[in-house]
C-alpha cells in the first residue's frame, strides 16, 4: 500500500512540474512568474526526494526477496 500511495505522489508531482512549466511558458506578470518557479522548485525537490524514497523501497522488496529464497522453515 504503501509502494502505491508514493507512485501516487509521484504522478502527481510530474503533473504539477508540467503545469507549471507550461504555464511559465505564457505567463507575463512578473510577480506571478516568481511564484511559479517557485512552485516548480519545490515539485521538482519533491519529484527528487518521492524518487529516492521509490528506489530505496524497490532495494528493500529485492532484498526481502532474496532473504525469503535462504529461509527454511523449521520443524520442531
Amino acid at each position: 500500500m504503501a509502494e502505491d500511495a508514493v507512485d501516487q505522489r509521484i504522478i502527481i508531482a510530474r503533473l504539477n512540474i508540467e503545469h507549471f512549466r507550461k504555464q511559465l511558458v505564457t505567463e507575463k506578470d512578473e510577480t506571478r512568474r516568481q511564484m511559479l518557479l517557485r512552485l516548480l522548485a519545490e515539485e521538482e525537490a519533491k519529484l527528487a526526494a518521492l524518487d529516492r524514497m521509490a528506489d530505496k523501497s524497490a532495494m528493500n522488496l529485492v532484498q526481502a526477496l532474496e532473504a525469503s529464497k535462504t529461509t527454511t522453515l523449521r520443524t520442531p
